[in-house]
């Protein structure tokens, strides 16, 4: 007796939105299934996951930006097999830069999958409440310990990244999937240490970004994603990298300046050179570049082709318990069999 299979995508990115002081995991749900696409097991699984990707694209007219990004069916994570109603669902998942969330045409299909908090205190008091229920997220605590042994032993963090960006922001996807604000110091000895995230990136001049810009004006995309030639973007671009700014996003360019951007020409300026929601205050932010692609990050098959000489340790607090009190709902995947870790 053969069993109904089914495959589940899930893509995810963490966002630091204006008005948040902490980063979230989020994933990204389909306009056509109103929850994670989804498809029935007919061929390869990686086939279907692959065209789930690309309809989620489709929809939201991000096809050429994805092309320009080099997202392909290589980025795609396979998760594990859950057993749902006597059915499998087998999950695949894929990150995605940070700009991605800030793009008009996905905003209302972002959602959370892990409650951040600002101390560790602050989390373990919500433990495995962290974690978004069943019903609004599905899978999200399977998401959650996926990434979280990527980022414990490989250099993954990179594939939530534009080619350029500063450490806070690195920093910021760690406390995004171990749902409260990573300590700077900690994080910093064991991410700066040889072997470890300090061999996939280095500094570099801000400058150096602004050139970035430049150059992706340059690229013959540009102009189908945004409409433009690169010497009337150029201005749009250029305004806000002379004010203290580095990175790109709505809050960088202005109201007129990102209205005049077409969604995906924004993403690909957020996610194919560098990203920046808030404007620093005090000593600017040191810049670095990734030293590896995705293509170096995975092979065809979406395994990790590097690995780190030390794991982080810290444990995630939704992995903790909590404090379940009475006018706390109790999380619909609590109800079920929770699989073993790996």
């Amino acid at each position: 007796m053969s069993v109904e299979t089914s495959v589940v995508l899930i893509p995810v990115a963490v966002s630091r939105v204006p008005g948040s002081d902490v980063p979230y995991l989020m994933g990204l749900r389909s306009a056509r299934h109103g929850t994670w696409a989804t498809a029935e097991m007919r061929t390869d699984p990686r086939r279907v996951a692959t065209d789930l990707l690309v309809s989620l694209l489709e929809d939201a007219d991000l096809e050429g930006l994805a092309e320009l990004l080099v997202i392909t069916s290589s980025s795609l994570q396979p998760v594990e097999f859950v057993d749902r109603a006597k059915k499998l669902v087998l999950i695949y998942t894929l990150a995605l830069p940070t700009g991605w969330t800030e793009l008009a045409a996905l905003s209302d299909r972002w959602v959370r999958l892990c409650e951040t908090k600002r101390t560790r205190e602050a989390a373990l008091q919500l433990g495995r409440m962290q974690i978004a229920d069943e019903a609004s997220a599905p899978y999200a605590e399977h998401i959650l310990d996926h990434w979280r042994q990527l980022l414990e032993e490989t250099p993954a963090v990179l594939s939530f990244l534009a080619p350029y960006f500063t450490l806070p922001q690195v920093r910021d996807v760690y406390s995004a999937v171990w749902g409260y604000e990573q300590d700077a110091t900690h994080w910093g000895a064991w991410a700066n240490k040889s072997g470890n995230l300090a061999d996939v990136y280095e500094p570099i001049d801000t400058a150096e970004v602004s050139e970035g810009f430049r150059g992706l004006l340059d690229e013959p995309q540009w102009q189908e994603l945004s409409g433009m030639s690169a010497a009337t973007s150029a201005p749009l671009i250029e305004g806000p990298l002379e004010n203290r700014w580095t990175g790109i996003s709505r809050v960088a360019l202005g109201t007129v300046a990102a209205s005049l951007i077409p969604g995906a020409a924004l993403g690909a300026l957020t996610s194919g050179v560098a990203h920046q929601v808030v404007k620093p205050r005090g000593k600017p932010p040191q810049w670095h570049k990734a030293l590896l692609t995705r293509a170096d990050l995975y092979d065809q098959s979406g395994m990790p082709r590097q690995r780190l000489e030390s794991v982080y340790s810290p444990r995630p607090t939704w992995q903790s318990a909590g404090r379940f009190q009475a006018s706390n709902r109790r999380p619909g995947w609590l109800n079920s069999t929770k699989p073993a870790r790996r």
